[in-house]
C-alpha cells in the first residue's frame, strides 16, 4: 500500500457512493486497500464490504477554497 493513500481518516462521510449512480465500482481493486469492517455500515461497499474510497479521498468545492 502506498504511504500516500489515506485509509484512516474519513473526510466526507456525507457523500454518496459513485457506484450508486454508475452501477459499477469505479475504484476496482483500490477498494481492497480500505478498511474492512466487522459489521457493514453506511460507508461500506455493498459488493466488497470495505469502506468506499470516496469517503477518504473526495475533494469538494470547500476543500479547494481553503
Amino acid at each position: 500500500m502506498s504511504k500516500w493513500l489515506n485509509t484512516t481518516i474519513v473526510r466526507h462521510p456525507e457523500l454518496d457512493k459513485p457506484c450508486h449512480k454508475l452501477d459499477y465500482c469505479p475504484y476496482g481493486q483500490l477498494v481492497e486497500e480500505f478498511p474492512l469492517q466487522d459489521k457493514r455500515g453506511e460507508l461500506s461497499c455493498e459488493l466488497f464490504g470495505h469502506d468506499c474510497p470516496v469517503h477518504y479521498h473526495a475533494e469538494t468545492k470547500g476543500d479547494m477554497e481553503a
